[in-house]
């Protein structure tokens, strides 16, 4: 796979004011999964002691509370076989700190750009997660559960239309990123965005 120029297999298109609304949908995640990240993640100790007492007294798994968080974090084990909580405390401990870091990769990615952002090929796993994250947890909201697989009523979508469009944009966002990478990697090149003229 020889991607060159730059490595760029996607452009998110953020014309019209879009670029600023998914950098506020983007930092909005970091900010709800931040607080299931444990201590040891969010600051600097003076010593692996002290970020290992700060973590002991933490549980992740209290802070995921609504239908969003839920939806993110599952709890894959019944309390019969995780009696005590441990297997779901390190996943949701793993899996905030994941979509924190892939977040903010998206978020540097959008500030550091004009309304059209390349995306080159190592940050496409960090754009997808992202993405799909923030699909899950607004159809989660939509639907007012966090079952992966609850269906929006024909009543739910017309009492959100807003919500509903949200959602729209953020599958095709996914599905043309993947398009087109796909497109790149067969043709072997990434994209040339100097062929680009008053792109912005």
């Amino acid at each position: 796979m020889n991607l060159r120029p730059d490595d760029i297999v996607w452009l998110f298109d953020g014309r019209g004011g879009m670029q600023r609304v998914l950098a506020d949908l983007v930092g909005g995640l970091m900010v709800s999964v931040q607080q299931l990240m444990p201590p040891s993640a969010l600051h600097t100790f003076d010593d692996p002691f002290s970020a290992m007492a700060a973590d002991s007294t933490f549980n992740a798994r209290d802070e995921v509370t609504g239908v969003r968080l839920s939806r993110l974090f599952p709890r894959h084990l019944t309390p019969e076989h995780d009696r005590e909580g441990q297997e779901w405390e390190g996943l949701v401990r793993a899996r905030s700190v994941a979509t924190h870091s892939n977040a903010g990769a998206v978020l540097a990615d959008i500030e550091e750009s004009g309304a059209v952002v390349p995306v080159r090929e190592s940050k496409v796993n960090a754009w997808l997660q992202t993405l799909g994250s923030l699909r899950a947890v607004w159809h989660a909201d939509l639907v007012g559960s966090d079952a992966p697989n609850a269906v929006a009523t024909p009543k739910q979508l017309d009492e959100n239309p807003t919500l509903a469009t949200l959602l729209d944009w953020l599958a095709y966002m996914i599905e043309d990123l993947l398009a087109t990478r796909d497109a790149c990697v067969r043709a072997g090149t990434g994209i040339d965005i100097t062929e680009f003229e008053d792109w912005e």
